[in-house]
């Protein structure tokens, strides 16, 4: 009887098991970048830029797709992502107002 209880608690314990490991933290997601560069990186070999939004175990995640395939991990406080980033969304701004006019 001990034993199928055991069993019991251990198959229940599983199901409610998350991909955050037993003992995580709930709320806390894993880290996509284990380090970070400040070094610029020309805007023409960019093929995709991802944000993460920090979270209570990690700061805000720049995360860029070179077109050569390499993934890097930029710097949020990097001067020079913050300015790409300015201008991207400056654009975006300047193509929905356009969208709206049409």
């Amino acid at each position: 009887m001990q034993s199928r209880t055991a069993l019991l608690m251990f198959t229940l314990l599983l199901i409610m098991q998350d991909a955050r490991g037993f003992f995580g933290n709930p709320y806390c997601e894993r880290c996509h970048c284990l380090k970070t560069t400040k070094l610029f990186i020309n805007p023409k070999n960019i093929s995709s830029i991802r944000v993460f939004p920090s979270t209570l175990c990690c700061p805000v995640e720049l995360i860029l797709l070179l077109k050569n395939g390499q993934i890097v991990c930029v710097d949020p406080a990097a001067k020079w992502i913050n300015t790409l980033m300015d201008i991207i969304q400056k654009k975006k701004k300047r193509m929905k107002t356009h969208q709206h006019e049409a």
